[in-house]
């Protein structure tokens, strides 16, 4: 009898073939989907709630956290309370190039002596470096009164002030009070730590001056006092408002920020 023929196995390798590249195409989607899964719209990676959020809370001039220490920024200063203006001046430093203090940056209308913006409490939270005899701004206000009185807030830091010396405050006229200028012995200040940031609060009263001083990390008035006249700062325009500081010491210097004006 003739021997019968073998089965051909050409079919069981073609099925092979067939069964391991289907086997990898789904090894192949399940990889990829999980790696897609995580980057989907419903992720929030990459989206623009995520980049919002890993920006610094203090890019645009409002300071990060209450903090008294040198090295944290200092919040933006509150409304203050001497004013019911809707329409203040917050001037801030942090996008100001570092060095001398360019008017057309913070609309100044006088410069007075060498004021600088310092890389400082860090590089990008910036303040300006009053220092020498004489050092300030005077600043442009754009808003009409709407207040019954002038007031300016401002952040403070001193520990390289030295000893004595002044700041003096020239505060905007009103439609009810002329423009005033104000002066604060900086030895009033010397209870205070010189190593935290304190918020200084200036208002107009009539032919005399209210300070109040308030640690950054909470309300709490820690100083009041009466501040006397000064006319070297008055404001020689209506809508200008002037700060001014004055240290004997040679290399003395003060740093200011979050500087804010109601009228």
């Amino acid at each position: 009898m003739p021997a019968a023929p073998e089965p051909s196995t050409a079919g069981h390798g073609t099925r092979r073939r067939v069964g391991v590249v289907a086997a990898l195409v789904v090894i192949a989607g399940v990889a990829l989907a999980g790696v897609i899964g995580p980057l989907g719209p419903d992720s929030g990676i990459g989206s623009d709630r995520d980049r919002d959020a890993d920006l610094p809370a203090n890019v645009d001039g409002a300071a990060a956290s209450a903090s008294q220490s040198a090295s944290a920024p200092s919040p933006a200063a509150p409304l203050a309370t001497g004013s019911q203006t809707s329409s203040p001046l917050l001037v801030t430093f942090d996008l100001h190039p570092v060095g001398p203090v360019d008017p057309q940056e913070l609309r100044t209308s006088r410069i007075i002596g060498a004021p600088e913006v310092a890389p400082f409490p860090t590089p990008f939270d910036r303040s300006l470096r009053l220092s020498d005899a004489a050092a300030g701004v005077c600043l442009e206000l754009s808003s009409p009164s709407q207040g019954a009185a002038s007031s300016m807030t401002l952040d403070l830091y001193r520990r390289e002030a030295g000893s004595g010396g002044s700041l003096a405050f020239g505060l905007a006229s009103t439609a009810t009070t002329p423009a005033i200028g104000l002066t604060l012995d900086l030895v009033m200040l010397e209870d205070l730590d010189r190593d935290a940031w304190y918020r200084l609060t200036v208002t107009g009263e009539g032919a005399a001056g209210r300070l109040e001083v308030t640690p950054l990390d909470d309300d709490r008035v820690v100083l009041e006092a009466t501040l006397g006249l000064d006319a070297t700062i008055a404001p020689t325009a209506t809508d200008e408002a002037c700060l001014r500081s004055s240290l004997p010491t040679s290399g003395a210097s003060l740093f200011v920020d979050n500087l804010r004006v109601d009228r």
